[in-house]
C-alpha cells in the first residue's frame, strides 16, 4: 500500500483536486419556494429550469 501511495501520489492529489473543485462549484438545486426571495433585491437573477423526463 505504501508504495503505491509513494507511487502514484500526484495523480491521486490531481483527483482529489479535481473532485474538490466539483464539490464546492456545483450548480445547487434551489426550491422554487425559494426564487420568491431572490426577486426584488434589484439583482439580476438567473433561473435555469431543468425537467428529467
Amino acid at each position: 500500500m505504501i508504495e503505491f501511495l509513494q507511487a502514484n501520489w500526484l495523480t491521486l492529489v490531481f483527483i482529489a483536486g479535481i473532485a474538490a473543485l466539483y464539490i464546492f462549484f456545483r450548480n445547487r438545486a434551489t426550491k422554487v419556494d425559494g426564487v420568491d426571495t431572490l426577486w426584488g433585491k434589484g439583482q439580476p437573477v438567473i433561473v435555469e429550469v431543468f425537467s428529467n423526463t
